[in-house]
């Protein structure tokens, strides 16, 4: 039995409930009953004489209940008949008309997903009240084919009634984010080229040409002035050629050359009576901005007020890694995420040896407590007690930190801080510039950050908290509800306890120390807009979305074992990054000796250091170091030009706080720019797939300790938030 016999579906449902005594196609075989249980809703085979089980189409066993396609005899359907046959969606198809979108884990080019509803006889009515826009491939169509299909990709069959589909085409609005091949063979750079060169212009008569006449004088010249006389005879001779009489060419023409003339010698005296000329006649007349006074500056009208809004955490503070949530509930004003701190109280303590209880850190003047006195933290704590940041915007997850949060935190700050910088805001930070040796007890750096907590006393910090959306200036829309997510660092980590003098010896800290959370907030900027304003932005979020570029930072580790000269390594398996940023730190300070300082980054002995993507090396001249023999040179300044640090001359003043003693002791950045123009621009990077892989060479097998390469890649990406605010992303990681 077929769909196509019956015109209607009531009529094909009353026969499937009807259906019985079928009589079968071999007489050897007898009858088969099916029935109908209209209680149970259930469909029964009977069947009788030789006949052991009959098949069952694929579809008519779903149709029927079944879930196998042998029937045998006795056989209740498991299920209720499906008229439908199973098609509860109708997906529509444009091939060749739009481009494809991403269906699943493949793409292909969708109008729309149809839901399939009611009962067959039914009217069925639905108004879509969200439009869907695709972008059209070409301008010009001879012909449109449609194709309709079912979940499983198999074409509808339609055996009555009409189908009809509208499709409304539009202008588009906005530009989607997708990537668009470029072909940079194609790029007329003519209009660039002449929009800067003057002399590009091809329609420049002779008598407009800068230098005229002998070829020492400059402007027209006398011979330049007189040329127009020369041509009227010219003229003249053409136009009795063509039948004209002599008397009126010659009047015409004479009166036209008299006035050039007399237009021509003016001009003349007017360049001997001055001396004043511009450099080029290209140059543009300009003014001093100082004599702008008959204009004031603009004033805002856009925003009314800000202010800060303090943030609680949604959990308990106690002493584990966390998590630490903290949300903003989204209401009707903007916020400025570049504006978000983080309060930070901790104090230091000590576990008894007697009783096993935790006591706040002495003064160190008791000849057994005397390693209180040199008990200290990790440089940059406001930042580094984090281990791992989250950040929520509706409900989806943008930024992810991992677990090297912070030496995100330090590799930024040192190249991008300078000494002055460090000792004002970031001081609030428990930020304080370490010695040479960051593992030395009398170091300036390291006193200070003990003074903060020294004798139990709390310390407060106050730090900007640190993550991709945070280093962009962009106001965030309203109605968004945002969620950070804070995990600590181990106390092994934050605690630094590295081996103090007593006496003539230096001796061992073996006291156990903890740091005590007692409170943490946020505090983040909020902006209320005008009323006006407020509204033309909703407006126009119904036909755009709203978009952040900024640049996305990830950071991976390796582990490097005992006695390895060589290594490569496939950092980054997606595009190519703008910049790398490539350290080494010791493994036991890594996974967290108090002994040591976890942020001493080492040269590791390394002679040559390279980032090879599409083929090419990165730097185009490999390194030879010899770090034994002070040859490092080359990369010190190339951390500086990676940094975009070496202009010149320097108007800004703006450079890095890191001596060249320093950089071959304990701050050692190789720094290698990858983008088109080996410089950090502000625009965006070509989108360039593939992979990113590290090669080293050391001059040495790698200590027995071995080491942690850290490797930091920087990537272009961009957020977008809709008026249903919606997140969508096209990040390069």
């Amino acid at each position: 039995m077929h769909f196509a016999k019956y015109a209607y579906p009531p009529e094909y449902l009353k026969m499937l409930l009807n259906f019985s005594n079928i009589q079968l196609a071999d007489p050897k075989y007898q009858w088969v009953s099916v029935h109908f249980d209209k209680l149970h809703k259930r469909f029964h085979v009977f069947l009788q004489g030789n006949v052991q089980y009959i098949q069952l189409s694929r579809q008519l066993a779903y149709t029927l209940g079944y879930d196998s396609e042998k029937v045998h005899s006795g056989q209740v359907a498991k299920y209720m008949p499906d008229i439908s046959g199973g098609v509860r969606q109708f997906l529509v198809y444009a091939p060749r008309l739009v481009e494809n979108s991403i269906i699943g884990n493949v793409t292909a080019p969708l109008l729309r997903v149809v839901n399939v509803t009611g009962k067959p006889g039914d009217s069925i009515s639905e108004v879509y009240m969200t439009e869907h826009q695709h972008r059209i491939l070409g301008k010009r169509h001879p012909d449109i084919t449609i194709e309709i299909r079912t979940l499983a990709g198999k074409l509808v069959k339609f055996h009555w009634g009409t189908c009809i589909l509208t499709l409304h085409f539009q202008r588009s609005l906005f530009l989607k984010m997708t990537h668009v091949p470029v072909d940079l063979d194609k790029i007329d750079w003519g209009p660039f080229l002449a929009a800067q060169d003057g002399g590009a212009k091809t329609d420049i008569t002779d008598e407009s040409r800068y230098f005229q006449g002998t070829r020492y004088q400059r402007g027209f010249g006398l011979l330049g002035s007189c040329r127009p006389r020369s041509n009227v005879g010219k003229n003249v001779l053409e136009d009795v050629s063509q039948g004209r009489s002599v008397s009126d060419a010659l009047k015409q023409h004479g009166s036209e050359g008299l006035q050039k003339v007399g237009k021509k010698l003016q001009q003349c005296g007017k360049v001997k009576m001055t001396t004043l000329k511009k450099i080029d006649k290209d140059s543009s007349e300009g003014v001093d901005n100082r004599l702008t006074f008959f204009s004031i500056p603009s004033t805002n009208v856009g925003i009314q007020r800000s202010a800060y809004k303090e943030i609680l955490p949604l959990n308990a503070l106690n002493q584990s890694a966390g998590p630490f949530v903290f949300r903003y509930f989204g209401d009707s004003l903007y916020l400025d995420l570049s504006k978000t701190f983080l309060s930070l109280v901790l104090s230091l303590e000590r576990k008894d040896t007697t009783s096993g209880e935790w006591v706040p850190i002495t003064d160190g003047e008791a000849a057994d407590l005397k390693g209180d006195k040199f008990t200290g933290v990790a440089q940059y704590l406001g930042l580094t007690w984090i281990r791992r940041l989250t950040l929520s915007i509706n409900g989806v997850q943008c930024y992810d930190s991992g677990i090297h949060y912070a030496y995100r935190c330090i590799i930024l700050h040192e190249l991008g801080a300078a000494r002055e910088v460090s000792k004002g805001l970031y001081e609030a930070a428990l930020y304080y510039k370490d010695a040479v040796d960051k593992d030395d007890s009398e170091g300036s750096g390291f006193k200070s950050r003990v003074s903060r907590f020294a004798k139990g006393k709390l310390c407060r910090m106050f730090s900007h908290l640190d993550y991709d959306m945070a280093r962009q200036n962009q106001l965030l829309i309203p109605q968004s509800d945002v969620i950070w997510t804070l995990y600590r660092n181990s106390d092994e980590f934050l605690i630094h306890t590295p081996k103090y003098r007593n006496a003539a010896t230096l001796v061992a800290n073996t006291h156990t120390y903890r740091l005590r959370l007692h409170d943490m907030r946020i505090f983040i900027k909020q902006v209320d807009l005008s009323m006006s304003l407020n509204n033309a932005i909703a407006r126009h979020l119904e036909q755009s979305p709203a978009k952040y570029a900024y640049r996305k930072i990830d950071i991976r580790s390796v582990f490097l074992g005992k006695g390895r000269q060589e290594i490569t390594h496939e950092a980054f398996t997606s595009t190519c990054p703008r910049r790398l940023i490539i350290c080494f730190v010791s493994s036991p300070a890594f996974t967290g000796n108090s002994a040591l300082s976890p942020f001493t980054f080492e040269h590791a002995n390394l002679r040559s250091i390279s980032a090879e993507f599409g083929g090419f090396q990165f730097p185009a001249v490999s390194y030879d170091f010899d770090f034994a023999d002070n040859n490092f040179v080359r990369a010190y300044v190339d951390m500086f030009v990676g940094m975009d640090l070496d202009n010149w001359p320097n108007i800004d003043q703006r450079t890095l706080d890191i001596s060249m003693r320093e950089f071959s002791k304990s701050s050692c950045f190789f720094v290698i720019p990858m983008t088109s123009t080996l410089e950090d621009t502000n625009g965006l990077e070509l989108i360039r797939q593939g992979t990113t892989t590290i090669r080293c060479i050391f001059n040495q097998p790698i200590k027995d300790e071995g080491y942690e390469m850290i490797i930091m890649g920087e990537f272009d990406s961009v957020l977008s938030i809709n008026a249903d605010r919606v997140l969508s992303t096209d990040g390069s990681v």
